[in-house]
């Protein structure tokens, strides 16, 4: 992704990062009473300006946006100014009307996902929390719910036990023998020039401006470097973006979980030290259901629209906090003239209060206190509709923070029908240094015609936004997994599956990402019913869909390229 100087609020990374000096000035906790102060910008090479969430510093606030004298002992309010609206849904949204058990109870994130299945199928089977049923008369079609309140009572062992994936020979090795037909990380220096295996991640020098930052991190151990993951149901499951955010932060130390949606509960944010909740009031939306174009969405597609007297909860535990943490959060929202007002606590005492605004804009609420466990309680107070779209927690410590942007059932031209300047706001105040693209699947059920034309053109509005958003981030796109329907009795892959492949191989190279080549990794074509007979099984019934323990292999071996990639830099320097 080009580095474009638009006016951003911050630079790019530095060319070198031992002339660059520390990302970040080290602060005490005491100095949170200050006011929070600005973005990442150019700065001497030995004193760079502080940047958000650097080690012990105040929380920063987006560029241009009033700051408010905080309060260090009980929560710092910090209106950040006129970002614009956009929302999430991790996986919390009602099943579309009339779909079988929508009704069912025990269901807390329950998201319907249309996908092609096996039409001999009449009844219900939960695998790993994914619902599938056969709808139509006789049609080869699954209707996919998660149902993650009935998530089996195995699913934690599915994840944290088993087999992992290993690397021989320079390929990737999974759960039941398959090779990847790519090489894992850095191929081998005697590789054969006119091999034509390519390595799984392909233009890895596109990371350099991201691994500047990581080696700034590893060398001074100061300042925060993040990463944005925007995808569909791959990145929703949580499962991939959960294993890669740990693999990062234990080389290179967590600066907290990120970014949640506002939504329904949803068990599988547990394992990464978050929650939420919704009390009746509110209304759950998202941008695959609602189809109104420019609409103002969250940063995974959805939005909690709340009456007068509602409130919901997110909350976090930071795993690998301490408790002389000082937190940094940030809630979205949509500020307008009929909007309702929203009172925001923290652990119980009251922080901040909105009002409604003279236009409608997107409006980040910052706000910090001390520890590693907070409760965020927003209480719509009308008295029109409040509108909130999710919630960030970050520690104020060097380290890596992984937002996990899913919304099941998108594709690239979903996000790319949102309002784009509510968009670019709620990206700027996440400050991003990677972004990743996690889409394809979807649209490989999609005819080839539409692929050509409208899949290229989301992905140049999707990159004029990130470029508005983090001038100076660099990107990659991971290509879709393998996927099959079922026709005539048989499994066969879709008919773009290998027209999207190719496509996101083109793009990414027109637009200078990285660009990891997910369908190699598995085993190439017809490898998602391989993965799908694995034992343990590393795919859902629905062939398109991982497994838990499929999607914890695939986030190992992409960790391992990437950081295969960064060590072979590194070592270069």
């Amino acid at each position: 992704m080009g580095a474009v100087d638009a006016g951003a609020p911050r630079a790019g990374p530095p060319a070198s990062a031992v002339d660059a000096g520390a990302r970040g000035v080290a602060a005490s906790a005491s100095d949170a009473g200050a006011a929070l102060t600005g973005t990442r910008g150019p700065g001497p090479t030995v004193a760079p300006p502080p940047r958000a969430a650097d080690a012990g510093a105040p929380p920063a606030a987006d560029a241009g946006a009033a700051r408010g004298s905080p309060d260090a002992s009980a929560g710092l309010r910090v209106d950040a100014g006129a970002p614009r609206a956009r929302d999430e849904a991790d996986a919390g949204r009602r099943p579309d009307a009339g779909t079988p058990d929508a009704g069912r109870s025990g269901h807390a994130g329950d998201t319907a996902v249309r996908v092609e299945g096996d039409a001999g199928e009449e009844h219900p089977e939960l695998e790993h929390g994914l619902l599938c049923v056969n709808v139509g008369d006789g049609g080869e079609e699954l209707v996919c719910h998660y149902y993650e309140g009935d998530l089996p009572a195995d699913l934690d062992d599915s994840l944290d036990g088993g087999p992992r994936p290993q690397v021989v020979g320079a390929r990737h090795v999974y759960a039941d023998g398959g090779t990847s037909l790519c090489y894992a990380g850095t191929p081998p220096p005697d590789t054969n020039p006119a091999s034509t295996t390519p390595p799984c991640l392909q233009n890895p020098q596109a990371l350099e401006p991201f691994f500047q930052w990581l080696l700034e991190l590893e060398r001074t151990r100061r300042g925060r470097v993040a990463i944005a993951q925007l995808g569909a149901s791959h990145t929703a499951a949580q499962f991939f973006t959960d294993t890669v955010r740990e693999a990062l932060a234990t080389r290179f130390g967590s600066a907290g979980r990120g970014y949640v949606a506002a939504g329904k509960a949803s068990p599988r944010l547990v394992s990464s030290g978050a929650w939420r909740s919704v009390e009746p009031g509110w209304q759950v939306l998202d941008a695959v259901h609602n189809k109104a174009p420019h609409e103002a969405w969250g940063l995974s597609g959805a939005r909690a629209v709340g009456r007068p007297g509602a409130g919901l909860v997110v909350g976090f535990d930071e795993k690998h906090g301490n408790g002389d943490d000082v937190a940094r959060m940030q809630i979205s929202l949509l500020e307008g003239p009929d909007a309702g007002a929203v009172e925001i606590s923290i652990d119980g005492k009251e922080v901040a209060r909105t009002a409604p605004g003279a236009s409608s804009r997107v409006k980040v609420v910052e706000v910090a206190a001390p520890g590693r466990r907070h409760e965020v309680e927003l209480t719509a107070l009308g008295p029109g509709p409040t509108t909130v779209f999710g919630v960030t927690h970050e520690r104020m410590a060097p380290g890596i923070v992984y937002d996990s942007l899913g919304l099941p059932g998108a594709t690239s031209m979903t996000v790319a029908g949102y309002s784009q300047e509510a968009l670019v706001e709620q990206l700027r105040a996440r400050e991003v240094d990677l972004f990743v693209l996690f889409f394809g699947t979807n649209e490989a059920s999609l005819p080839r015609a539409r692929i050509d034309g409208e899949m290229r053109a989301a992905y140049a509005t999707l990159f004029k936004t990130l470029n508005e958003a983090s001038p100076q981030a660099a990107c990659l796109i991971i290509a879709p997994t393998d996927r099959q329907s079922r026709r005539k009795g048989a499994w066969h892959a879709p008919e773009s599956m290998d027209l999207v492949s190719n496509q996101m191989e083109a793009i990414a190279r027109d637009h200078g990402c990285a660009f990891w080549a997910t369908r190699l990794v598995m085993g190439g074509p017809g490898s998602i019913d391989r993965w799908r007979r694995a034992n343990p099984t590393l795919a859902n019934k629905d062939h398109v869909h991982l497994s838990a323990l499929g999607y914890r292999h695939l986030a190992d071996m992409f960790a391992f390229d990437l950081l295969s990639a960064y060590d072979a830099w590194r070592a270069g320097r």
